[in-house]
């Protein structure tokens, strides 16, 4: 079976998203701050959705780069929640067959975010768990 992801960079590392949970990706725009939810980097009004916005890399334990004009959020939709993610960048939408997928132990903090991962050519994908996230 073949599957489709969206093909990001955070911290200089390949992760994928399923396509099936990615409603959309759009440049960063201006976010309101939420002080209450130190996992929350704010809210976003998209077309007259209020919607939470994470950096990813933060929640997800990684080192943190200043936002620039190559950095996205990926609007996902899971579990019936939309949340916004921001990342480093966004680079493809890929396929990828069952063959090409590796199930991975969950040791240490950004594994915990993993469930597998894509062996495709001379590239890693890192999937992500987006119930570990959102």
């Amino acid at each position: 079976m073949t599957s489709q992801a969206v093909i990001l960079e955070l911290a200089g590392v390949h992760y994928a998203i399923d396509i099936i949970y990615v409603h959309e990706i759009i440049r960063l725009t201006e976010i309101t701050p939420v002080s209450d939810y130190a996992e929350i980097e704010g809210i976003l009004n998209l077309r007259g959705k209020v919607i939470p916005v994470i950096k990813l890399s933060r929640r997800m334990g990684l080192p943190e780069k200043e936002s620039d004009s190559e950095t996205r959020i990926v609007v996902v939709e899971f579990n019936g929640k939309t949340v916004g993610l921001i990342v480093d960048r966004v680079l493809e939408v890929s396929s990828y067959t069952n063959e090409e997928v590796e199930e991975i132990s969950r040791l240490g903090e950004v594994m915990s975010f993993i469930k597998c991962i894509v062996k495709k050519k001379q590239q890693l994908w890192l999937v992500i768990d987006l119930s570990e996230v959102a």
